[in-house]
């Protein structure tokens, strides 16, 4: 997964059985759902991933995992479709697929995965903006989105909606706002993903959105954890982590990140 960055990439490689190794993770989900059936789940489904077969196949590790990606998506959708759960697609953010000459080929993507999958009941949607920082709706654009008419995940929305629908893909959404309360961000360009400064936590977890498209806004990304390791030495160093408006010392991706949880609650909004 992530195939196109160092900090987050998949434990798991094609060439040394990581197909099997996939499958066999999704059968214990499904098992594990099946046996706590009475408790509604909600699934977001590979986030970093599928949108990396729109904007990233100049490199070598996403395109040579193209066609795996896509089968054991579809594969996760197939064994996970259950009455019990909602499964949304993580479809990047406005910043990635929001741009004009992404957001065609990412609503084919997306529909292509959705009917290859048996249009399952289960999948409810997409899910935008997780592990990001994007506005939900802005008055006027930040500097670093131009210059991308979809500058908030509002706007991206609502000109993907109809490309899926037209697809063959009736998608709803859910979009995080767990570090999204601040704006503008830190970034000095919109691409800069790791460990930003200047964010905040967002908008609470709600049902209530005021939005026909949008089911929810939600918090999937933990905020105290770390995006990637600012240690230039380590294994899995990525450049983005070492950047001017990245918060540093930063640890490895995953583990708990105590400055920048602070920084998301000084910065919250609204706050606590």
């Amino acid at each position: 997964r992530d195939c196109a960055a160092a900090a987050s990439n998949g434990e798991w490689s094609i060439a040394n059985g990581g197909a099997a190794n996939y499958r066999g993770y999704i059968d214990r989900i499904r098992q594990l759902l099946i046996q706590f059936s009475d408790i509604r789940t909600i699934l977001v489904i590979e986030p970093d991933s599928m949108a990396n077969m729109v904007t990233n196949l100049n490199v070598a590790k996403c395109s040579n995992a193209r066609s795996t990606y896509h089968e054991l998506t579809v594969y996760a959708l197939k064994q996970l479709n259950l009455p019990h759960v909602a499964m949304y697609l993580d479809a990047g953010h406005a910043g990635w697929l929001g741009w004009p000459a992404n957001i065609q080929p990412a609503a084919d993507l997306f529909a292509g995965l959705y009917k290859d999958a048996g249009s399952p009941a289960a999948v409810r949607g997409l899910a935008t903006n997780v592990a990001n920082y994007n506005a939900w709706s802005l008055s006027s654009a930040p500097s670093y989105t131009s210059p991308n008419p979809n500058y908030d995940e509002k706007h991206y929305i609502e000109a993907f909606s109809p490309l899926l629908n037209a697809a063959g893909f009736p998608a709803r959404f859910i979009v995080d706002t767990g570090r999204n309360g601040k704006q503008p961000t830190g970034q000095l360009e919109w691409g800069d993903w790791c460990n930003v400064r200047d964010t905040g936590f967002g908008v609470r977890p709600t049902a209530n959105t005021g939005h026909e498209l949008v089911d929810a806004f939600v918090w999937i990304k933990p905020g105290g954890e770390s995006d990637g390791t600012s240690d230039t030495s380590a294994a899995r160093y990525d450049y983005h982590c070492g950047l001017s408006d990245a918060l540093k010392p930063a640890p490895e991706a995953g583990q708990w990140f105590q400055a920048y949880f602070e920084q998301l609650l000084i910065n919250a909004n609204p706050p606590f």
